[in-house]
């Protein structure tokens, strides 16, 4: 089992918590959510820390040269496939 490794918005968990169930059923995998503060999350990716899935505020996607190269999901916004 792989585990999928989130950093939400704490205004987006419930739509995070939402899914999360039927992600882990239909793909076999569980999922790991922590939620905070946009800006820490964003200091969390720039220290390095491991992660899948960021869910960040439309401000900081705008900023996401700054995260990109640690984070697919940003690349995924960039090239406009999310």
């Amino acid at each position: 089992m792989a585990v999928l490794h989130i950093l939400s918005a704490g205004a987006a968990q419930a739509v995070v918590e939402g899914i999360a169930p039927a992600y882990a059923s239909e793909s076999g995998n569980e999922i790991r959510a922590e939620f905070s503060a946009v800006g820490a999350m964003k200091a969390r990716v720039l220290a390095g820390e491991p992660v899948d899935v960021v869910v960040l505020t439309r401000v900081l996607i705008g900023h996401r040269d700054s995260v990109q190269p640690r984070c697919n999901i940003c690349r995924a916004s960039a090239q406009g496939g999310i």
